[in-house]
């Protein structure tokens, strides 16, 4: 299975992004999630970031 990343750069096209879609750099997507996390109170985390994932 091919990651997002590698899909766009092979395709190096976004056309095929539904209308709504987003595009945006991944440390910025974390760092969004990020963020969300500490608005949450009690301490349960709404994300679990895990980059040393291999691909599959």
């Amino acid at each position: 299975m091919k990651s997002f990343k590698q899909f766009m750069q092979e395709r190096n096209d976004l056309s095929l992004l539904h209308d709504d879609a987003i595009v945006m750099r991944l440390r910025d997507f974390i760092d969004a999630l990020e963020l969300l996390d500490d608005l949450k109170s009690g301490g349960e985390r709404l994300v679990e970031i895990r980059e040393d994932v291999p691909e599959p």
